[in-house]
């Protein structure tokens, strides 16, 4: 699995947004997916690798930081 964070924008300025990397645990090529709404923080979501086309699961949750955590996962990981 592959863990990547990403720090919201600054609030004083919300038409900042950053993207979210993520690396592909089959291929390894990282590549960007827009930041989650607020709604769908602390979920799974299927997603296939923008690079290979392989199919991943990426498990997205706020960590302790207050940050959004994304970690992905190929459909062969246990875990």
């Amino acid at each position: 699995w592959i863990l990547c964070v990403w720090h919201r924008a600054e609030e004083d300025d919300p038409d900042s947004v950053e993207w979210i990397p993520v690396t592909c645990p089959s291929c390894f090529e990282t590549f960007e997916i827009p930041p989650p709404d607020p709604s769908e923080v602390s979920s799974q979501l299927d997603y296939d690798c923008e690079v290979c086309c392989r199919p991943m699961v990426l498990l997205v949750y706020e960590d302790e930081l207050g940050d959004v955590a994304v970690e992905a996962f190929g459909l062969d990981d246990s875990g």
